[in-house]
């Protein structure tokens, strides 16, 4: 049988694919966001994303995963920068909990609460 990927591995490719997902929204880009979380509500992101001149996000605190087989569990804090085509800008710190799945080999958001 394959060698079983360690956990170390799992977690820097979970934390890859929490990038992956911030540089997707930071690039305002719905197909890139839905790589990586491929149930997001794509009308709604088109909406918000349409609304917005640039957007920043940081993930801080995704060391607090769990990994249970092909599922797992991160509890961060998500850091929200907008800057709306029209009016004032704002930032904030929303505390997150991302479910991701194991398909294919990599790992995807299912869920961001």
């Amino acid at each position: 049988p394959a060698p079983q990927p360690t956990v170390a591995l799992e977690e820097a490719a979970i934390r890859a694919t929490l990038r992956e997902y911030a540089a997707a929204i930071q690039k305002l880009e719905v197909e890139a966001v839905q790589r990586v979380y491929p149930g997001v509500n794509e009308a709604g992101l088109r909406r918000s994303f349409s609304g917005l001149s640039s957007m920043q996000v940081q993930i801080a605190g995704d060391e607090q995963i769990t990994i249970e087989g092909t599922t797992a569990v991160v509890r961060c804090q998500v850091r929200q920068s907008f800057r709306p085509k029209v009016g004032q800008g704002r930032t904030e710190t929303v505390a997150s909990v991302f479910r991701l799945q194991k398909t294919g080999g990599r790992w995807i958001i299912v869920e961001r609460r």
